[in-house]
């Protein structure tokens, strides 16, 4: 299908979405929960019906949940179709503002009282809250600022794929620890970083052993492979936690390699 074709920026990702075999929503709902490591009940279930009104151009996703689909669909920045897939976007966005909740893929649920006020604010009755003295108020902004500037910084780089956090020149033991999938890194050479989690063949079961892991594994130019132990991923098919091997990276040497593990991207970069 030629991009030229589309005039509007949900038949454009319905298009590539029918391109890439996603013919239902189920593996793009579960991909961003797992890259925006939301686990939380419901979420996934909050993507599906979130990403159904997105194919049918019945809401427009926030720039997050835009910039996960970016990363999930494999939409090359430099590429003719990222230029289009970025301006019907922000096309859409000015037609109608992004409605999806920024935690969870959700729509939000703005009151219909709030969403008819003039000042775009709820017109509710003045509650006992509401006549708390300003100081208050401006404590509680404050500690609102604190809050949204502590997850910028971490979550949403996470979500970019930037988030180098347990990077360690140490061996890397992740025995009874939780185990996320990375989808970029950036290592120095000596470094070694957990990149995935190898799975039993269905949940509860032990992951296999070490020698039958590394035998799968894609030979890299930077670096090298080692286990991590054994700890425990959260699946959303098991309902929760299950056994999984970490997958560790050991920067050798410097360059880029990009390959797919568990059918999910990796980028990797050593300086």
């Amino acid at each position: 299908m030629k991009t030229g074709s589309v005039n509007s920026w949900h038949e454009l990702f319905d298009a590539i979405c029918i391109e890439q075999g996603h013919v239902d929503n189920v593996k793009l709902a579960a991909a961003i929960c797992d890259i925006g490591k939301n686990n939380a009940p419901g979420a996934f279930d909050s993507a599906l019906k979130s990403l159904g009104n997105w194919r049918q151009g019945k809401h427009t996703p926030n720039r997050r949940n835009f910039r996960l689909l970016t990363i999930i669909l494999e939409i090359d920045e430099k590429g003719e179709r990222a230029a289009d897939w970025r301006s019907l976007y922000e096309q859409a966005l000015r037609r109608k503002p992004a409605e999806e909740d920024e935690g969870n893929g959700g729509e939000s649920a703005i009151p219909d009282e709030a969403a008819n006020a003039p000042d775009g604010t709820a017109s509710a009755p003045a509650s006992r809250s509401s006549r708390r003295p300003l100081h208050y108020a401006a404590v509680v902004a404050g500690a609102a600022l604190v809050t949204f500037s502590v997850f910028y910084f971490t979550e949403f780089s996470t979500v970019l794929g930037r988030d180098t956090r347990g990077i360690t020149t140490l061996p890397v033991d992740m025995t009874g620890q939780q185990i996320y999938y990375r989808e970029q890194a950036s290592l120095k050479v000596g470094e070694s970083i957990v990149v995935h989690g190898k799975r039993g063949h269905s949940c509860a079961v032990q992951p296999p052993e070490w020698p039958d892991v590394i035998k799968f594994l894609p030979e890299l130019s930077t670096g090298v492979w080692s286990d991590g132990g054994v700890g425990f991923r959260v699946s959303r098919s098991c309902g929760g936690a299950t056994p999984a091997r970490a997958v560790v990276f050991t920067a050798t040497r410097p360059g880029m390699d990009k390959f797919m593990l568990y059918d999910d991207p990796i980028t990797i970069t050593v300086d």
